[in-house]
């Protein structure tokens, strides 16, 4: 749905910290509305970029491109592995 925030370390530097991208979700499986979830990626709470659906768990493995790279026409991509 949507970037809320990317604080990661842009492309082109070297940072200490190492910041974090949260990304909102909107879910439906088998034609159920499940809501809306926000998972963050790099937190130091690894927890934090997946949700637990019943039997499946959602988790988010990148947001491409990083901070400090022009995404072009393209946009920005989120990619998520379904688990179950």
């Amino acid at each position: 749905r949507q970037v809320i925030t990317d604080t990661r370390c842009p492309a082109n530097l070297e940072c200490v910290l190492k910041g974090e991208a949260r990304v909102k979700v909107g879910v439906v499986l088998d034609g159920r509305d499940l809501g809306e979830f926000e998972l963050v990626l790099g937190s130091d709470d690894e927890s934090s970029a997946n949700v637990t659906l019943g039997n499946f768990k959602l988790l988010l493995l990148s947001l491409d491109p990083l901070p400090g790279v022009f995404p072009g026409v393209i946009g920005r991509t989120a990619t998520f592995v379904l688990d179950g």
